[in-house]
């Protein structure tokens, strides 16, 4: 069973421990733009 993202975490270490390329982002704003590294994935859920 894959285990669900916590909301503290960063954008960077969701791609670390999703161990994504640099060329594919594994998350995205709302909007469908690349997401700055230093944002919580809670914020991102959050959308506008």
């Amino acid at each position: 069973m894959a285990r669900k993202i916590r909301s503290d975490a960063t954008v960077k270490a969701v791609e670390k421990r999703l161990d994504t390329k640099k060329e594919k982002p594994a998350l995205r704003n709302p909007d469908g733009r690349k997401t700055r590294s230093d944002k919580k994935v809670e914020t991102i859920r959050k959308g506008k």
